[in-house]
């Protein structure tokens, strides 16, 4: 069993999951924009499935130290 998952979107958008973790990246997304699907336009988004499994906090500048590239 993987202990992690990577997913990618055709709109250049990455999530990688890991225990509790969610990390999405984005890579020139492109400029699209849907009354269902708001444009991010964060480079990166953090968030701890466990106490937010609606994604709704990003806790990416409270965990930088956490992240390797």
């Amino acid at each position: 069993m993987r202990d992690h998952v990577v997913l990618q979107s055709a709109g250049a958008t990455y999530d990688l999951r890991s225990g509790d973790w969610k990390l999405v990246e984005r890579a020139n997304a492109p400029d699209f924009e849907s009354v269902r699907n708001k444009k991010k336009t964060a480079a990166a988004e953090l968030y701890n499935l466990k106490d937010d499994p609606a994604e709704k906090k990003d806790v990416i500048a409270a965990n930088k130290d956490s992240l390797r590239s």
